[in-house]
């Protein structure tokens, strides 16, 4: 029996969990079956979906839950988390935002598309949608990694959070994403102009580290290819030196 033949068999479902991780033999024709079943389950009111690692499509994953979410969706929750290997772009977005516009119930709602090849269109793209969310009142959208974004988004995002009072809890990741202070300081400008349950705001920056270690520690983690990098490096400087003399008095210059 298939994952959508089962929930068929279920007349008074409220609540939807989906949760995949590294799963190989998934199709995007046996997901688009399941949220074409839930569509038509008129006592859905939650949905969690969480693709990770999988094989699937993450462009016509997002297609399949845009398409489920029909006119005057009884959906008042909804979770996706989308990072699967085919990584998402801006081309299933207009199917999804179209979903959400339908979702007049909708209260909360979790976007996870971290590491997505999302652009500032994209995420225009979801927020207009939004607004027809007149009762959205938890929102959280992270956009970790998602290089392609810039401070564009910040500003479509500060706009949605200004105009959409309801919302009062809003947690925004734009953690390692290519953004200035002035996109940062268009969502906080909002956060000290109105009252929020709670808000969160993360935007880390990668900063790397460099610390000394000792010949004799590189030498114990020491890989297959390094070795043969260094055998052969080492080869190379030996011959060198036979025909250079003078080098041994400056060993430390070449190694």
């Amino acid at each position: 029996i298939t994952i959508a033949q089962g929930i068929s068999t279920v007349t008074q479902l409220n609540s939807f969990s989906l949760e995949m991780s590294r799963a190989e033999k998934i199709t995007d024709e046996s997901i688009a079956q399941v949220f074409d079943t839930l569509s038509k389950l008129q006592s859905l009111s939650r949905i969690n979906a969480a693709f990770i690692s999988c094989c699937t499509s993450s462009d016509n994953t997002l297609r399949s839950i845009g398409n489920s979410l029909k006119p005057d969706s009884s959906i008042t929750s909804l979770s996706i988390a989308i990072r699967t290997i085919k990584k998402m772009s801006d081309d299933s977005l207009p199917v999804l935002a179209n979903g959400f516009s339908n979702c007049s119930n909708l209260t909360q709602l979790t976007l996870d598309f971290t590491a997505a090849a999302i652009s500032d269109e994209g995420v225009s793209m979801i927020t207009n949608a939004l607004y027809s969310c007149k009762k959205l009142s938890e929102f959280t959208f992270d956009l970790t990694q998602c290089t392609n974004v810039t401070d564009q988004s910040c500003f479509v995002i500060a706009e949605l959070l200004k105009a959409q009072i309801h919302i009062t809890y809003f947690y925004l990741k734009l953690d390692f994403v290519n953004i200035n202070n002035e996109g940062k300081e268009a969502v906080l400008q909002v956060g000290r102009a109105r009252k929020f349950t709670r808000l969160s705001f993360s935007c880390a920056v990668y900063t790397p580290s460099f610390d000394s270690v000792s010949y004799t520690h590189l030498r114990a983690h020491e890989t297959g290819r390094n070795l043969v990098c260094r055998l052969l490096l080492e080869k190379k400087n030996l011959h060198w030196t036979h025909y250079n003399p003078e080098v041994l008095s400056r060993p430390g210059r070449y190694f």
